[in-house]
């Protein structure tokens, strides 16, 4: 029996994955470079396979040639990835390090996000003690438009970008609270940005209310942000009001560990 077109085209995409990981890891492996033909004996491939992978490589910023010897070299640019990552593993630190203490203070259900194009992802979470509370789990993803984490990390971005961001004027509605059009969350956005905080009252679920922050680099960039969840049944005005008043904090706290200064 032959393989069907799927399965042979889901095998070349696995094979050029897995040759791709190779290459990375030989080159960063070598301080002195390789050829085409040093790389195809080492990773035992044929050269014809491997050159659009190095071209694919180049083009994109991760992989030098030097011209006169061929030599292929890791670019600057893996190193940016490299810095990327360790930010974000120094901001959960951070979060781990901050959020008992507030958790502890107004008990409810802490967590933190960074942007994936136009949603959120959690990364970290500390739990109430609350019987009712938020049901999340780090990885989860959420659109941005409809959260208050979502709202602050698109702070960083100008309005151009959110244009590019959201080409269509008309958003998803989760319940009759969520932002559905492009302009009023360019407007919602702005807010935040002034504001310096954002909330979200049942725009994602019903029942239930959310406040959060942004955290800063230390070049000033909204690189993750930190909220409060509760039911609106909760939410009375002195709660929100601390709560409010809490994720401002810890935020502050956190940008300040990870090298902000206002």
């Amino acid at each position: 029996m032959s393989a069907s077109p799927d399965g042979v085209k889901s095998h070349q995409h696995s094979q050029t994955a897995q040759r791709t990981l190779d290459v990375l890891r030989l080159l960063a492996a070598s301080k002195e470079g390789l050829t085409l033909a040093a790389v195809a004996r080492a990773v035992q491939a044929p050269k014809g396979s491997l050159y659009p992978i190095l071209a694919t490589m180049q083009s994109s910023g991760f992989v030098d040639r030097e011209q006169r010897s061929g030599q292929y070299f890791l670019s600057p640019k893996v190193l940016e990835l490299s810095k990327t990552y360790l930010a974000q593993m120094d901001t959960v630190d951070a979060f781990n390090a901050v959020s008992p203490s507030f958790v502890d203070r107004i008990d409810e259900t802490m967590q933190m996000a960074v942007r994936s194009g136009t949603d959120i992802i959690y990364v970290a979470r500390r739990d109430s003690t609350q019987p009712v509370r938020l049901v999340s789990t780090v990885g989860q993803r959420l659109p941005a438009h409809a959260t208050a984490l979502g709202k602050c990390l698109l702070s960083e971005c100008s309005e151009e970008e959110l244009v590019a961001l959201y080409p269509a004027s008309e958003l998803q509605r989760f319940t009759d609270r969520t932002i559905g059009f492009r302009e009023a969350l360019i407007a919602a956005v702005a807010e935040v940005r002034d504001a310096g905080a954002a909330e979200d009252w049942e725009e994602i679920t019903a029942g239930l209310c959310c406040a959060a922050a942004p955290i800063r680099d230390a070049s000033g960039r909204v690189v993750a942000a930190v909220s409060f969840s509760m039911p609106v049944a909760r939410a009375d005005t002195a709660n929100w009001h601390n709560l409010r008043a809490a994720i401002r904090e810890a935020a502050a706290e956190i940008s300040q560990r990870i090298g902000f200064r206002s």
